[in-house]
């Protein structure tokens, strides 16, 4: 059998195998970096590969120029591609941008123009654009044993093969370059996986500098087995680890036996797949304008998530979900055998929203009057005394108001006591709306209030509590259909400039104050000796 018939073979199911695999890459969903673009240089790899079998086999002059050719779509583009997966390898980068993108394959490309405008025939004294890559050629055999009847083309290398072969000579330095780097910071793992690429980049820059040598193309060339073998090492060295022994460890542990949102982590943190749940609770999480897919990415305070997980602590996140938070505790986990160097990571979420609402309905119920929807007395003097603190230590002036309801047993059984109930009710809506968002407002008992202010001029302190004091008096409280009218009486206690009483006793002094109202006929303001 004829040797060129067999390196056609070969090469064909070689490009059979590189679409299969690039197929199968463009089909998986992991988030693995640099899968799809491996895949876009595999299919390129197929094409050359095809078109350079098409040339073994080939017998025409016409026909072969055909194929060298199509050879160009696809050859000048694959040293540069093996860069871009270098630079995604170094800088964990998923995204190029656009500038870098076209400067990489801009040379390429015009390096496959000229080739293609190269004459199908012997065409004499041809324009100078089209012999810019090909100045000429000619027709050869090979009679030796083995090679009987074997026909190709033997060119004369013009300017832009040059300029192509020193471009991708540059390159090709550079992705060595990027591989060393690479094998040099990572970890175990990585170490391994990048020698194999940086020695694969390295035999690259000394089968270029041959091509120097010769100012003709040789008649048989053997870098489409080699670009095959870029490709497969490629594979191997990036994506086996990944697909073949880690994502299938964590899918028959994790993934089949939690109906958690989990997502897997390479060794580096990055992001390698998710589940369903995981998809469905980060699917609103923008992730444009990052380039790396790591935790920060799908997070909002992604930073924080992220050290709070690898540092080895459990981190509380909220993730909203058609229109309200769901919160959930999330967990990072090694996965790997027994004492071994970590292959890679998952982190589980646990839903804990249904605790979190029932621990806000238990901190409401302890926190809220019932009826009133204001703090109750216990929750007042907690947030007060914080307030209090503060105004001490800025030495801020504070106000205390305290209020009752006149007659308000009058109202109770006359009306009965849904009605007194609907009046308070509707009271602390009332006076909410007078006051700052600041302002501590709470039900001290029955049908008194209290209020307490800080940093509020005195001028504007007492407007306000003349006017809550009109507003109650002047509203028309509504039960059934009837309106119910009813007055407060006030008594106001505080400082003028900064503290300088415990908070007990200037609640006693507004408690004295509110009194002296009562005593003095009711529905009227009194102030305690400071405020006088």
């Amino acid at each position: 059998m004829r040797y060129d018939f067999m390196m056609a073979a070969a090469l064909i199911a070689a490009a059979t195998f590189l679409i299969v695999g690039a197929v199968y890459t463009f089909s998986r969903k992991e988030r693995l970096l640099g899968l799809k673009l491996l895949g876009i240089f595999a299919i390129i790899n197929a094409i050359y590969s095809i078109a350079y079998a098409g040339y073994l086999l080939a017998d025409g002059e016409a026909y072969i120029i055909d194929f060298i050719r199509i050879q160009y779509l696809a050859l000048p583009f694959l040293i540069p591609l093996w860069f871009l997966i270098s630079i995604q390898q170094r800088y964990a980068q998923k995204r190029f941008t656009w500038r870098m993108s076209h400067l990489v394959l801009a040379i390429p490309l015009l390096a496959a123009v000229t080739a293609i405008l190269y004459p199908r025939n012997n065409i004499v004294d041809p324009s100078w654009i089209r012999t810019l890559f090909y100045t000429g050629h000619y027709v050869d055999t090979i009679l030796t044993p083995g090679w009987e009847g074997f026909v190709g083309i033997h060119f004369i290398k013009g300017p832009f093969y040059y300029i192509l072969a020193g471009y991708t000579l540059i390159i090709a330095g550079l992705t060595a370059f990027n591989f060393f780097i690479t094998m040099k910071r990572g970890s175990v793992i990585a170490k391994r996986r990048s020698r194999l690429l940086f020695v694969t980049a390295l035999i690259t820059i000394p089968l270029i500098i041959l091509t120097f040598l010769w100012r003709e193309s040789r008649l048989l060339d053997f870098t489409a087995f080699f670009t095959d073998w870029i490709a497969f090492a490629a594979f191997l060295a990036l994506f086996k680890y990944e697909m073949f022994d880690l994502i299938p460890v964590a899918y028959a542990e994790i993934f089949r036996k939690s109906d958690y949102p989990i997502v897997i982590l390479d060794e580096s943190k990055c992001i390698v797949t998710m589940n369903a749940s995981a998809e469905r609770a980060f699917k609103d999480r923008p992730t444009e304008g990052r380039d790396k897919t790591d935790l920060a990415s799908i997070h909002q305070n992604g930073e924080f998530v992220a050290r709070e997980l690898a540092a080895g602590r459990e981190c509380e996140i909220a993730i909203e979900s058609e229109g309200r938070p769901k919160y959930y505790r999330a967990n990072l986990s090694k996965l790997g055998k027994g004492k071994k160097k970590a292959t890679g990571y998952f982190v589980t979420y646990i839903d804990i929203t249904a605790h979190k609402d029932e621990m806000r309905r238990m901190e409401q119920m302890a926190a809220y009057d019932e009826l009133t929807k204001i703090y109750n007395r216990r929750y007042f003097f907690r947030k007060a005394m914080q307030a209090f603190d503060e105004a001490v230590i800025l030495r801020q002036n504070v106000r205390i108001i305290m209020f009752d309801l006149d007659g308000f047993k009058d109202i109770n059984d006359i009306y009965g006591h849904q009605a007194g109930d609907t009046v308070l009710a509707q009271l602390a809506k009332l006076v909410t709306q007078e006051l700052r968002s600041d302002d501590i407002f709470a039900r001290y008992g029955g049908e008194e209030f209290i209020i307490f202010q800080r940093n509020i001029e005195e001028a504007v302190a007492r407007e306000l509590e003349k006017r809550i004091c009109e507003v109650v008096a002047g509203h028309a409280f509504l039960y059934q259909r009837r309106n119910i009218k009813v007055t407060g009486s006030f008594g106001i206690s505080g400082s003028k400039v900064g503290v300088s009483k415990p908070l007990e006793r200037y609640i006693k002094e507004a408690d004295d104050a509110l009194y002296v109202s009562k005593q003095a006929g009711k529905n009227q303001v009194s102030y305690a000796p400071d405020l006088r």
